[in-house]
């Protein structure tokens, strides 16, 4: 991918989007596609969509582009290449390594698209798929205040809410090292929705088999996902918060970002969840329906 400062618009993408690609002047090892709509508004909402460790940037930009420009949202999907940011799942906070840390280039990354666009990054919405939604809801829980609502599409592991493991399993972290701590109720104030295939059942090398992990969420990403949904829904009760944690599965899908988003019509699913969980009293049908969006299918399982 072509390094470079200046905007790389694409025309021909089927959207009436207008697609870039920059790399951000404040951390230059910071990369990013963005998606600015056609009628852009001051303090337009932003979705940042984060790649899995196929880094399909590109993908993952169009996925959403056509929807987001209907809604006049921008949409941003910053790149982590795998030298400059190999542990970007973890936020970039493994030890041993002095790589840029991953969540400080997506707010440098934030600021620039606040200053091109005038869209409002104070507060956004998130996805990510696969390593991707590691690295999303490590965001979210550390930074509760900028996050409305975040969805995760099969992630491999979680940072479960035991403050007795070490991060990223669970939440004991060297607060001066990183920068905030993992504790109080905040952490569990972002909505947040987990989308898993039926099929998404294979223990490869992309799957954390660790002892530890198993033991503690389970074999298969969507037995992980119900463990994690289960306890995040328990802790947010038991601050006092009633923050909507739920799971969805994506019938006949397997670990791919283009079959869980065309088949299992996740691109839908999650701007569904996202605009829902922001404002509970919105229809999204109506929302949907007005914006010439697809109608979900009858066989979507939400627990």
């Amino acid at each position: 991918m072509r390094n470079t400062a200046q905007n790389e618009t694409d025309p021909h993408d089927g959207s009436d989007a207008i697609i870039g690609f920059r790399t951000c002047q404040a951390m230059p090892s910071a990369q990013y596609f963005y998606a600015r709509p056609s009628k852009l508004v001051q303090d337009a909402p932003v979705l940042v969509s984060v790649h899995g460790i196929s880094r399909n940037v590109r993908e993952h930009v169009r996925t959403f582009a056509n929807y987001c420009n209907s809604l006049g949202w921008v949409v941003v999907a910053p790149l982590f290449p795998a030298g400059q940011f190999p542990k970007y799942q973890q936020l970039g906070l493994a030890r041993r390594h002095s790589r840029p840390r991953a969540d400080l280039a997506l707010n440098a990354i934030l600021d620039e698209i606040s200053a091109l666009t005038g869209a409002n990054t104070d507060r956004f919405y998130m996805f990510g798929f696969s390593g991707g939604g590691q690295f999303v809801h490590r965001y979210a829980m550390a930074n509760s205040n900028r996050v409305i609502a975040a969805a995760l599409g099969a992630p491999g592991w979680y940072t479960f809410p035991d403050s007795g493991a070490p991060f990223p399993r669970g939440l004991r972290i060297n607060a001066k090292e990183a920068g905030f701590r993992l504790e109080g109720k905040s952490i569990f104030s972002v909505p947040t929705a987990v989308f898993v295939g039926t099929r998404d059942l294979d223990r490869d090398k992309s799957l954390n088999t660790s002892p530890k992990i198993d033991d503690q969420q389970g074999r298969t990403r969507p037995e992980r996902a119900r463990r994690w949904i289960a306890a995040m829904r328990a802790a947010a009760l038991s601050h006092g918060l009633d923050t909507r944690y739920d799971f969805f599965e994506l019938e006949g899908c397997c670990h791919s970002f283009t079959e869980c988003m065309t088949t299992g019509r996740m691109d839908v699913r999650t701007l569904e969840f996202l605009i829902s969980a922001a404002a509970p009293m919105t229809s999204f049908g109506a929302t949907r329906r007005s914006h010439g969006m697809p109608a979900l299918s009858s066989g979507d399982v939400h627990t």
